[in-house]
């Protein structure tokens, strides 16, 4: 990709590495709710902060302790081809540009989507694991967890092959190495060529540009939650919790997300963008109707569901603990 362009930052790098979000202004207060997590539990951290975004962003003085380095980057008309659609807008793809744009600051980006918390300090720790060679760092995608042989939705809707196949919410990119691949352009050439099938978009097109091209990190890196939260038999607490699927801790009209999460959301929303959180509550009202009648809807659909969906400990368990038992620990690389 030649046609990204830093356009502005608020500062220059300060450190060798950086944690990197990208956001447009509609998807910043959970850009800056997740920056806000890692520096709660990472105080003393030595990387940067970097929020992108493809036009200037406008946040609250109330976030400035954030400490964010905030860069603009334009892209021209580099992703004028692609897909869009209500979760996936162009800034989707602004992490193909990140190595471009950034690899002249930093060594590793650890780039994360905007529906990331942070739990624990020593975040900075994941830029010293070795990618033994290759461009990026990441965790199989959670379709592959309970089945290791599943082929992916994508890759039946191609006709693809089986492969181990990552997701592309948290990705440790060697800079240097990520450029030198020509990931876009490489991803780019075979989505065309296999007909430009629509699944995951971004992560479909990097896992077709990186099929056999990437190493395997522990899934603390990035606990990947949907619906409701399933049980981690893991003796060591997740490092990232991934929020993927379209329930969203700030917008989960079935209540479907644990309340634990969109508490968090809730009182970030509330004291740094409270505008945002009452479009949210909108939004919630109107997906239920309004009045008494809507409330006795919710609580009823609501109720059911957590029932039906209720997880299951031990089946689940079962399932997960032969992907779970290949890492011995937090480092365990594959």
């Amino acid at each position: 990709m030649q046609t990204a362009i830093l356009t502005s930052s608020s500062r220059p790098a300060r450190h060798s590495n950086a944690v990197v979000l990208c956001a447009d202004q509609a998807y910043a207060p959970y850009a800056t709710c997740a920056a806000h997590s890692i520096v709660q539990t990472n105080p003393e951290h030595d990387f940067d902060i970097v929020l992108c975004s493809p036009e200037p962003l406008q946040l609250s003085d109330s976030l400035d302790g954030l400490d964010l380095r905030l860069c603009n980057v334009e892209v021209g008309d580099a992703f004028a081809d692609l897909p869009v659609r209500d979760r996936f807008s162009p800034t989707t793809y602004l992490r193909f540009a990140l190595a471009d744009v950034l690899g002249g600051d930093y060594e590793r980006i650890l780039y994360i989507d905007c529906d990331v918390l942070a739990h624990r300090d020593g975040l900075g720790e994941i830029f010293d694991l070795p990618l033994h060679g290759k461009p990026v760092g990441a965790v199989l995608d959670a379709q592959q967890w309970y089945d290791p042989d599943k082929l992916t939705r994508d890759q039946v809707a191609m006709a693809l092959p089986h492969r181990r196949y990552f997701n592309s919410g948290m990705l440790l990119m060697d800079a240097a190495r990520f450029a030198e691949a020509d990931v876009f352009n490489r991803s780019m050439a075979m989505w065309r060529e296999l007909g430009f099938v629509r699944v995951f978009q971004d992560q479909t097109m990097l896992n077709l540009a990186l099929h056999d091209d990437w190493t395997e990190l522990p899934p603390v890196w990035n606990w990947q939650v949907y619906a409701l939260d399933p049980p981690d038999p893991k003796a060591s607490p997740r490092r990232l919790t991934h929020f993927i699927g379209p329930n969203k801790p700030w917008f989960d009209p079935r209540d479907k997300v644990p309340e634990k999460y969109r508490r968090i959301y809730r009182d970030f929303l509330a004291e740094h963008w409270p505008e945002t959180l009452a479009a949210n509550r909108a939004r919630e009202d109107a997906f239920w109707g309004g009045g008494l009648t809507g409330q006795i809807r919710r609580s009823l659909r609501n109720g059911a569901s957590r029932v039906v969906n209720a997880p299951k400990p031990w089946r689940r368990r079962h399932r997960i603990a032969a992907y779970l038992s290949r890492f011995s620990s937090d480092y365990d690389i594959k």
